[in-house]
């Protein structure tokens, strides 16, 4: 494009800096999509040499702040060869624009929707955490040994290290971030500022309250991957976003996304806004309220935590959960800072596998536990089996018709009332004194020889807080059976049945 000024413009503007004036703009407000149509020309009537002819034309975009489009005119003048070349400067990039301005991209961050147990208990929201960087004006003389020990303090490469203070933004006076930690990792700061360069600065990150009692149910957010970028191509995700991965924050990262807003403005050689070209503002993301009860969710959890196990909790009248645990778990916030690599490999390489989520494997007789659970909804809907519901008020709705006849439905949920009721019961150890208890036991052989036992509580008579839990242990043959199952399972039906809660 270069070779098209004209003569003039050339011995003002160079062409490396015409291509870099292009560049850093157009990749600065991450254009694309650029197409010009040109509106009706100028006749084309002979005249004499070195005559100007105008073209007016209609530039659009596509820009981080959205659709850009304007007119413009391009201003193109005859040589002595009779070629008609451009006559351009800045203001034929964006009008109003002059050699000695610049363009920036000011970014207003929005904030990720809150989730909200079903009494408003905030289970993931905004936190605070500490990022550790280097300012590399700030280094010693030694550089080379002050990587060295903040390598081995962050359990990063040295080569990656230097891989983000050489990238082409950074100053000597810069703040180079290198890795998240908690806020009240105190030893580990104190070590690391004992290193001239770092500095430690506040951050803002998701926050997960209940840690390791909510992980495999809210699952975590992380930067977006260059796969899930090109996958979501024009959802008005960058380079930047963060994303759901896995759990609730993966279902509705449609709702819970933000949606940063960013201004196109233009400074002047001061520095000082002169003009603003576009600009799209910030939207929060959409708050979620599930139907989980936290209240129930880290009883059930405190219970089966020295376990492999898994427990769902349902309202069988409506289909909504209310709790779903699995143990051992991780701890939502290690993602959201990231895992050192020894961390990483120790949670990978654990035999009891916290990453594993359990309420949603296939164990006996080919079911998931929340499975298991859902069809026994079936007992006080007639023989249809519900849908379950992880959001507070959704409609009710059947997700198998008929998978017992009415009949088989009552006959079933009376065996289940005897099975608790009655002293050579199987779910005897069950029976409550102030409520009416339904129940069902079992249990399975899996790989390694080793046994798995469950158990199906129900209490739904005379209750306006009816609940449906389904808990499964594994390896409990040498630990009393059913019973250590159904001991488990049952503080959740006293913690349930005496909260006050909606």
């Amino acid at each position: 494009m270069y070779t098209y000024l004209s003569e003039e413009a050339r011995s003002t503007t160079d062409k490396e800096t015409y291509v870099n004036r292009y560049k850093n703009i157009y990749g600065g407000i991450q254009a694309s999509d650029i197409r010009a149509e040109i509106q009706e020309p100028e006749d084309k009537k002979a005249g004499k040499k070195g005559e100007t002819r105008r073209v007016a034309y209609t530039l659009t975009m596509d820009t981080v702040a959205g659709e850009l489009s304007f007119d413009t005119v391009a201003l193109f003048t005859e040589n002595e060869e009779g070629v008609y070349k451009m006559s351009w400067d800045s203001q034929d990039i964006f009008p109003n624009l002059y050699n000695t301005d610049k363009v920036r991209v000011k970014v207003t961050r929005a904030k990720r929707g809150v989730i909200y147990d079903r009494n408003q208990v905030e289970l993931a929201r905004e936190g605070v955490a500490s990022s550790v960087g280097l300012v590399p004006g700030k280094l010693p003389e030694d550089r080379d040994s002050a990587v060295t020990q903040l390598s081995e303090l962050l359990e990063m490469s040295t080569e990656k290290i230097e891989k983000a203070l050489s990238a082409g933004w950074v100053r000597e006076d810069t703040f180079v971030p290198l890795r998240t930690v908690a806020k009240d990792a105190s030893e580990l700061k104190k070590q690391l500022l004992e290193i001239p360069g770092v500095m430690i600065t506040d951050t803002m990150v998701r926050y997960y309250p209940y840690g390791e009692k909510t992980a495999h149910l809210l699952g975590y957010v992380q930067n977006i991957t260059a796969e899930e970028l090109e996958k979501r191509s024009g959802q008005g995700y960058n380079q930047n976003s963060i994303i759901g991965k896995a759990g609730v924050e993966r279902t509705y990262e449609d709702q819970l996304r933000p949606r940063d807003g960013y201004s196109i403005q233009i400074l002047d050689e001061n520095g000082d806004v002169k003009d603003t070209v576009l600009e799209k503002p910030a939207e929060d993301g959409q708050n979620v309220r599930l139907s989980i009860d936290i209240t129930l969710q880290q009883y059930l959890f405190q219970e089966l935590e020295e376990d492999r196990a898994c427990a769902v909790a349902m309202d069988p009248t409506t289909g909504e959960l209310l709790a779903l645990v699995s143990t051992p778990a991780y701890d939502s916030n290690d993602f959201v800072m990231g895992y050192t690599s020894s961390a990483w490999k120790a949670l990978n390489e654990d035999e009891a596998r916290p990453l594993e989520n359990r309420y949603q494997s296939t164990w006996e007789q080919g079911k998931t536990p929340l499975e298991l659970c859902t069809r026994y909804t079936a007992l006080l809907n007639g023989g249809d089996c519900l849908e379950p519901q992880l959001l507070l008020g959704a409609e009710k709705k059947v997700q198998k018709e008929q998978v017992f006849s009415p009949e088989e439905a009552e006959q079933l949920l009376t065996e289940m009332y005897q099975n608790v009721e009655k002293p050579d019961g199987s779910a005897h150890e069950a029976q409550r004194k102030d409520w009416r208890m339904a129940g069902l036991t079992g249990s399975a052989s899996m790989s390694g020889g080793k046994d798995l036992g469950w158990f199906v509580g129900l209490s739904a008579e005379d209750n306006d807080r009816p609940l449906l839990l389904t808990v499964m242990i594994e390896d409990v043959k040498e630990r009393g059976g059913s019973t250590y199952v159904i001991s488990r399972g049952m503080k959740g039906f006293d913690v349930y049945r005496n909260e006050d809660g909606q």
